[in-house]
């Protein structure tokens, strides 16, 4: 519907500028935010990263199930794609491009700036983030956000969100 492709717009443009908290805010995604509340993947962690992946691939399901037409499965599509871009823009800020994120905000998954050295949720996503046995740098800023990002998009050795976007090869390379 119209008022969908305004929403999406929306969020992509909160995407693009890295807002999380406005995007996390966003009243549209209002069914699927609090898989993404910082108590709610506490609560996933303290289960098992493997419990928390499940809890949010869930709800990116039923967030792209209650789409009532083919076009509008799309929109849902692109607006996974667009928190997933805005994960990454987040962690892509904390690491190089700066400045981070100071503002902390309870909707926000993990804190906006911490170093996984500093954060106990860091052990298990910094092992799920290894590739081909390269593990993960360990002094990296928000490896949450990476992970969230990684999940969304499909990128994690497991049964993923598979959404059929033309443009996710792209924000899969980089």
């Amino acid at each position: 519907s119209w008022a969908d492709c305004e929403s999406l717009r929306s969020l992509v443009d909160l995407a693009q500028g890295a807002r999380l908290a406005k995007l996390l805010a966003e009243p549209w995604l209002r069914d699927l935010v609090p898989s993404f509340a910082r108590a709610k993947v506490a609560d996933g962690m303290g289960a098992g990263i493997e419990t928390l992946q499940a809890d949010i691939l869930a709800a990116c399901e039923r967030f792209r199930s209650a789409a009532e037409n083919d076009e509008a499965l799309l929109v849902r599509h692109s607006a996974l794609l667009a928190l997933a871009v805005a994960f990454l823009q987040h962690f892509v800020r904390a690491n190089w491009t700066g400045p981070p994120e100071q503002e902390d905000d309870a909707s926000l998954p993990f804190h906006p700036s911490a170093l996984a050295e500093d954060d106990a949720t860091s052990p298990p996503i910094l092992a799920a983030l290894e590739s081909d046995g390269e593990p993960a740098y360990e002094l990296l800023a928000c490896p949450g956000y990476l992970w969230l990002s990684a999940l969304l998009l499909g990128l994690l050795p497991s049964d993923s969100l598979q959404p059929d976007v033309a443009s996710l090869p792209f924000w899969r390379a980089r």
